[in-house]
């Protein structure tokens, strides 16, 4: 969002209503400040006293014809610079999902830096879309896909207490009147139950699904009484 003033009426709004909120950047690891000048203006953006809540780090870029070696130690670079800015705020990586770039795919960031970012945040949101899974990877269970995710996760940064808040979909059908050519794989409001007892059984701080646009009414409702009793810590 470049529009200040509309993104000002989002957050006012949200903490009208007892919503905290998030920013959130993508950084495209470029040699300039450019990636470090937007964290910062997201983490010291304010409206009328009002500030985000936490800043999220988005870590997947990866069409940045870098190597990976470079790439990670730019990571580590930024995470450590976008800490000192955050200060008391809360950090959060979110990250490819550990079972995608070691099991499913091991060239899309081989050597990723888990345990050299691992000081500069606080919560970690895995981005399991198990929709994009096939079936015969085993992959494509809400279940599954998130709970070995979590675990190897909290293995990777070397802290079996990492707070982690799993991001699954994509969406949710409720399989009626289903749009039958998506324009990417979405999940379904079956897979729902089981991606939320991954994350009880993991005592994730919470989950969500990316994303509303893709989750259709019945699947929003069910995921409410669903995520209702995950409470974090």
């Amino acid at each position: 969002l470049e529009d200040r003033w509309l993104l000002a009426e989002f957050l006012l709004r949200a903490h009208q209503r007892g919503i905290r909120v998030v920013g959130w950047y993508l950084p495209e690891w470029s040699e300039d400040a450019a990636d470090l000048d937007r964290i910062r203006a997201v983490s010291e953006f304010e409206v009328l006293g009002h500030r985000f809540d936490g800043v999220g780090i988005d870590i997947e870029y990866i069409a940045d014809g870098l190597e990976p070696e470079e790439r990670s130690r730019r990571l580590v670079a930024l995470s450590r610079a976008a800490d000192d800015i955050a200060g008391d705020d809360p950090l959060a990586a979110i990250v490819p999902p550990p079972v995608q770039i070691e099991v499913i795919n091991p060239r899309f960031w081989p050597g990723f830096p888990w345990r050299d970012i691992a000081p500069y945040y606080d919560v970690w949101m895995p981005m399991s879309y198990w929709s994009f899974r096939s079936t015969a990877s085993g992959y494509k269970d809400g279940y599954r896909y998130t709970e070995e995710s979590i675990r190897r996760l909290r293995s990777n940064v070397g802290d079996p207490d990492a707070l982690v808040h799993a991001i699954g979909g994509i969406g949710a059908v409720d399989g009626i009147d289903d749009d039958p050519n998506p324009e990417e794989p979405l999940a379904s409001i079956n897979d729902l139950p089981p991606f939320v007892q991954a994350l009880r059984e993991t005592g994730a701080i919470g989950g969500s699904i990316y994303d509303w646009r893709t989750m259709e009414p019945p699947s929003r409702a069910a995921f409410s009484e669903l995520i209702a009793d995950i409470d974090g810590r």
